[in-house]
């Protein structure tokens, strides 16, 4: 998971298809502060993305975020 901003026409950047972006002008992953955004592709220029299998996750899958310092946030998919 990589920072992303927002472009000059002020859409929210996201990064090829081996990396997440995490929008960095928001809350961090795992922050009290309100939810973060994290996007990424499904496929991109031929590329498997990142969320290529997103849609084959169950609801109460667990997605673990590992920030800077390696600490793990975890999160469950509700639906």
């Amino acid at each position: 998971v990589v920072p992303v901003a927002l472009t000059p026409e002020r859409d929210m950047e996201i990064p090829g298809a081996t990396e997440a972006g995490w929008f960095a002008l928001g809350p961090r992953p795992g922050s009290r502060n309100g939810s973060a955004v994290i996007a990424a592709h499904v496929d991109f220029d031929g590329v498997p993305g990142v969320f290529l299998r997103l849609d084959r996750l169950a609801v109460g899958a667990q997605v673990v975020v590992r920030d800077s310092g390696g600490t793990p946030h975890v999160f469950t998919v509700d639906e």
